[in-house]
């Protein structure tokens, strides 16, 4: 007789084959509208099994889904800058892959993570869920949860949250052209995806995005505006843009951003810019174009009030920003500022929002909307700098949040509390699916290279998997966490909406959340502090 063991343990714990310690949870709460998680760990002491699925029994059986975690190898995590508060600090197979509904296996001896995700309006109450373990028609275990169903919603969140969609990844993947039909097909499981981790804006390719690609090469072209050239004169058809809009706009997108009008990391170069002229289409504009030349100004006056007549006949002036160049640094703050000055007056009112991180830009009043680094954010928010937040390769160490997979599940999760600690206004992350290596040079297998060929830390560039059989996406148990957080984030919102911020505030510090580094380091603790939050909220209602 085969024995099997199974446990009820949080949804931030990896569950690691070779796992020695797990804390058990049996119950939690959660809101009507919440998408809750559980995990379940799964040990066969004796032999190896297939063809294992998961069936449940109780009032919330509609509700409920699981994904099996699966392995994924992560390299470049052998690396001494990392603090202490990690998983594992070295190369190898980390719990990350979540296939909706599959069936599973076990090897002898080895733990299996299968993550149980509640979702759906949920009727209120306490329920015991139980978690049957089958082979077939054969039951070979059994476990139950119990989850408390609290007669709220949480409310629509008011931050901006992206994470930056890479176009030309969706096209290469999935071997179809950019905005072509088939590409609308796939990219509409791309985006219903993106929507449901928590995101509400998303990164607009009206020109192909300056992003991450080598001096003097280029990527894919991904450009929604057809730009034509005669003599001076420029013309521009919206056209496609305007279905774009559309499109996302129908899938729950909020707020627009439009791409980057000059290069990365200085803003000295013009991004890619395709244009038509006398029957040949060409790049127009591009590393050997100099930010600042009247040829790239003249382009720039005809463009941006083209863009902006449009953004404002069609009332998107108040979702909409524009990037002007990504991370720029104190060196080019000059650039910049002049930049912002000759932009500023074009786009009529719509703000300017670039990821940022010296508070200069601020005091020199050369951004609308900055995003630092979480580790210069404080140097915003003791100055009262309105600002959204973001990680991007780094922190990897003084305990800052992110989402590595060599850091501990909580460690990502709490990133939604700190947003609403520091009154951050949303959040950035530049990797939701970018599947290449550094600077663009290749394209990756993302199931094989997790670290953009060696060059940043396994689970930066990229959140979902391209699923390319079924023409769509396979979800990362980081993804799962990076939802929880935002969640988190409105369990707080709700919280001050019942009994204020202030007790939303002096519950974070009894918890000891402080800055965006200053944290309880302790899966249970995380999980008593969404308790105290639910709890609070109930006892409020």
């Amino acid at each position: 007789m085969n024995r099997i063991q199974m446990l009820t343990v949080p949804s931030v714990t990896r569950i690691f084959a070779d796992r020695e310690r797990l804390n058990p949870e049996t119950e939690g709460s959660a809101f009507r509208n919440e998408v809750y998680k559980f995990q379940i760990a799964v040990l066969s002491a004796e032999e190896d099994l297939s063809g294992l699925t998961l069936s449940f029994g109780g009032a919330l059986k509609p509700y409920l889904t699981y994904c099996p975690v699966a392995d994924i190898p992560a390299t470049l995590d052998n690396n001494e800058r990392l603090d202490d508060y990690v998983e594992r600090a070295k190369d190898g197979m980390y719990p990350e892959l979540c296939a909706e509904e599959k069936e599973f296996s076990l090897s002898a001896g080895k733990l299996r993570g299968v993550l149980v995700i509640v979702q759906g309006e949920l009727p209120a109450g306490r329920h015991k869920i139980t978690v049957f373990l089958q082979k077939g028609k054969e039951l070979l275990a059994k476990t139950s949860y119990m989850l408390t169903v609290i007669d709220r919603e949480l409310p629509e969140t008011d931050l901006m949250i992206t994470n930056w969609m890479h176009y030309d990844s969706i096209a290469e993947q999935h071997g179809v052209a950019v905005f072509s039909e088939e590409f609308y097909r796939i990219f509409d499981r791309y985006l219903r995806a993106y929507v449901g981790m928590g995101n509400n804006m998303l990164l607009i390719p009206t020109v192909t995005p300056a992003l991450d690609t080598e001096i003097g090469s280029e990527r894919l072209t991904a450009q929604l505006v057809k730009i034509s050239k005669d003599g001076d004169t420029y013309a521009f058809d919206f056209s496609e843009l305007d279905r774009f809009l559309a499109f996302i706009t129908e899938r729950g997108i909020r707020y627009f951003e439009f791409a980057h009008l000059f290069s990365q990391w200085g803003a000295k170069c013009c991004p890619k810019i395709m244009v038509s002229q006398n029957g040949e289409e060409k790049n127009l504009f591009g590393w050997n174009v100099a930010s600042d030349s009247a040829e790239y100004r003249a382009f720039l006056t005809q463009y941006l009030t083209a863009l902006t007549d449009h953004i404002y006949e069609n009332g998107w002036q108040d979702r909409s920003v524009m990037h002007l160049s990504d991370e720029p640094n104190e060196d080019s703050i000059d650039l910049y500022e002049a930049h912002y000055k000759f932009v500023k007056p074009l786009i009529r009112g719509i703000r300017t929002m670039d990821a940022l991180s010296h508070v200069d830009f601020s005091l020199r009043g050369v951004v609308d909307l900055p995003v630092p680094i979480t580790v210069t954010a404080p140097d915003f928010v003791s100055r009262d700098i309105p600002h959204l937040a973001y990680y991007c390769c780094g922190p990897e160490n003084g305990y800052y949040s992110n989402r590595f997979f060599v850091m501990p599940g909580e460690r990502t999760r709490v990133i939604g509390v700190q947003l609403y600690k520091n009154r951050a206004g949303g959040f950035l992350q530049w990797g939701y699916n970018f599947y290449r290596t550094q600077l663009s040079r290749a394209t990756v297998d993302p199931y094989a290279e997790t670290s953009a060929g060696g060059a940043f830390l396994s689970g930066d560039a990229f959140i979902v998997y391209p699923d390319r059989e079924r023409g769509g996406v396979e979800k990362s148990f980081r993804y799962y966490l990076m939802q929880d957080a935002f969640q988190d984030y409105r369990a707080l919102k709700l919280l001050e909406e019942v009994a204020g911020r202030q007790t939303a505030e002096n519950l974070l510090s009894d918890f000891g959340v402080f800055g965006y580094n200053v944290y309880p380091h302790s899966p249970l603790l995380l999980r008593a502090l969404r308790e105290a939050i639910n709890r609070a909220v109930a006892d409020n209602i």
